[in-house]
């Protein structure tokens, strides 16, 4: 058994290049924002996820404490009752909206913005009762705003820099009424102010060590996947030309074949060996002979559709697993096109050169029932093709139990 990942997590072919960026990304000192914009949208989306059940618990608390101070309305300030009532209504209604709103999983993204907002209406509010209420119960709803504060840094859900700005916002608020609207004693406003700068202090650096060490466990996962997905491609991968690596080949072919008991179809398996390639490379050096695999390799991806996987397994052997295919005829018509690209001369470095190639092709259902039979047959229909055809094209089903017996024993595959 060879130890590859299950097909739903084989890589795909298109992702070849990672971002080593994400080894040490950076974090700037106040808003703790990731240099990385796309690490710093993905904080994003998974703050907002995190935060949402307690947000939720939050808001329920919001609404249920609201209404339960209302209690207070009549007790300390009776005449003003119903006005009382009336903010109080409004920021339910507030708290309500945003709760619902949040039900909606596409607004999770807007979960930062709503819930400040929600944040500061709650405590303009605030503000709003004190201001309206009489001098002598402004003590019992100035409580209101220490408790805002505690809820905004907590269970409001907030980041750090949303959840300060909102603080900073209502603090300043309150020092303009409490001086410049409705001034009160400068003692008591002493002790308020005292106690309503304490409670942003202690809240703000309390959220941003959290937010810290949060997105600090963050990073460290982004590195240790970045980490297994590279470990992962160089596994599965050929290192000169960033092909599919013969591992991940086979992974590939039994995960088609396994597609096709359930849907029915057809796959074929072209096995590509290069003709002329050992005189060039001896002519002009490995390093020339590695520039002109990989030129090789960019034109036949370019050729190769999305639905096909192109792996090299061998110094110059390729195969092209082809899938999504209807008949014989059409792996033939793949198969001559394939054939016209090795027509086309290669520039590299200023010179041309043309390489043959000779192809084998294999098909399931008919040549084999498993990857590594599959490519043996695609492989032998291959060194058929090298020696016995004009064209060097050639398909196992096509070759009589002499040619197969022949070329079964007539060589040892060294990557088998």
């Amino acid at each position: 058994m060879h130890d590859v990942p299950e097909p739903e997590n084989l890589p795909s072919e298109s992702v070849r290049v990672f971002d080593h960026s994400a080894r040490h990304p950076r974090m700037a000192a106040l808003t703790q924002q990731f240099s990385d914009a796309e690490l710093e949208k993905r904080y994003v989306l998974f703050s907002a996820h995190e935060a949402l059940p307690v947000t939720r618990l939050g808001l329920r608390m919001g609404i249920a404490l609201f209404a339960l101070f209302g209690v207070l309305d009549l007790w300390v300030a009776p005449a003003e009752f119903k006005t009382l009532w009336l903010i109080r209504l409004l920021e339910c209604g507030v708290f309500l909206g945003a709760y619902l709103l949040l039900q909606k999983s596409r607004l999770v993204e807007f979960h930062q913005h709503l819930m400040a907002a929600v944040a500061l209406l709650a405590g303009l509010g605030l503000l709003a009762m004190i201001l309206i209420i009489p001098d002598s119960a402004a003590n019992q709803y100035y409580v209101g705003l220490i408790l805002l504060i505690m809820a905004t840094y907590s269970v409001f859900g907030l980041r750090f820099l949303p959840a300060l700005l909102v603080t900073v916002t209502v603090g300043t608020a309150y020092l303009l009424l409490v001086t410049c609207i409705r001034p009160i004693e400068q003692t008591a406003l002493f002790n308020n102010m005292l106690f309503l700068c304490s409670a942003v202090v202690i809240g703000a650096v309390g959220m941003y060590g959290f937010e810290r060490q949060s997105r600090i466990a963050l990073s460290r996962q982004e590195l240790l996947d970045f980490e297994r997905r590279e470990s992962l491609h160089k596994a599965l991968h050929d290192p000169l030309c960033g092909l599919a690596n013969r591992r991940l080949l086979i992974a590939r072919i039994e995960q088609a074949i396994t597609r096709l008991k359930r849907f029915g179809g057809m796959i074929g398996v072209a096995f590509i060996d290069l003709d002329d390639f050992k005189p060039l490379n001896d002519q002009f050096g490995h390093r020339f002979g590695d520039l002109v695999l990989q030129a090789l390799s960019a034109r036949l991806a370019t050729w190769t559709r999305k639905t096909d996987t192109l792996a090299r397994i061998g110094g110059d052997e390729f195969v092209i697993l082809l899938e999504d295919i209807k008949s014989r005829e059409q792996v033939a018509m793949l198969v001559d096109r394939l054939a016209e690209l090795f027509e086309q001369p290669l520039e590299v470095e200023g010179r041309s050169c043309t390489l043959g190639a000779s192809i084998g092709v294999a098909i399931h259902p008919g040549d084999a029932d498993d990857a590594h039979d599959l490519l043996e047959r695609a492989d032998q229909a291959m060194y058929h093709a090298k020696r016995h055809t004009e064209n060097h094209r050639a398909f196992y089903h096509d070759l009589d139990e002499e040619a197969r017996h022949r070329e079964d024993h007539g060589y040892q595959p060294d990557h088998c």
